[in-house]
């Protein structure tokens, strides 16, 4: 839920249907269609609490109208955590921390419809126990009338396995629109979530 990139973050989220931020990937893979040059796009954020977040993407264009590719990571992790024993003496630390790479690629078909999808490993890890799994996302737009339209499926996954537990990635659908005038310097846009 934490957005990777300063225009996602200054815009909510709600980039569903913005493309020319890298970024705006993670959101919804099909914006990488367009993108025809290499590009590399680096973020730090620091939140409450010690909470911070890395992303790093790696995008570029394959040979003979294939698309658009990145490779991507998102580093999520925290100071330790203080462990106390049930008389309140210290015993340690717990450390934290989510990470998930991935493949993303896109391609623009007809000139018209953008179609990509993102794939993930995570990993993730609190004190001594971990968890795995994968994640896919699932992303379209298309150009119509002037405008972007777009939508997105993120979160398609098996979910992550502790040990011998399982748990389910919340799945999100989202639809978005953009317009751009470019005589104003202005981009107008709206998104509908819709979370499971």
């Amino acid at each position: 839920e934490i957005p990777v990139g300063a225009r996602n973050i200054a815009l909510g989220g709600a980039t569903v249907a913005l493309p020319g931020d890298l970024s705006a990937l993670f959101r919804n893979p099909a914006l990488l269609a367009t993108d025809r040059s290499y590009r590399l796009n680096l973020n730090h954020q620091s939140w409450f609490q010690g909470l911070n977040e890395e992303a790093a993407i790696l995008a570029f264009a394959l040979p003979q109208g294939w698309g658009g590719t990145a490779i991507h990571v998102r580093y999520l992790h925290m100071d330790p955590i203080p462990a106390f024993d049930s008389s309140l003496e210290q015993v340690g630390e717990y450390q934290v921390y989510d990470l998930a790479a991935g493949l993303s690629w896109a391609n623009r078909f007809h000139r018209r419809l953008d179609l990509g999808f993102n794939f993930s490993g995570i990993r993730q890890k609190l004190a001594d126990i971990s968890g795995s799994g994968w994640s896919l996302d699932l992303g379209t737009g298309l150009v119509a009338a002037g405008y972007y339209w777009s939508a997105s499926l993120r979160n398609i996954s098996g979910g992550i396995q502790f040990e011998e537990d399982r748990f389910d990635l919340d799945r999100e659908l989202s639809f978005g629109v953009a317009r751009f005038f470019p005589s104003l310097g202005t981009i107008a846009t709206f998104e509908y979530r819709h979370p499971d």
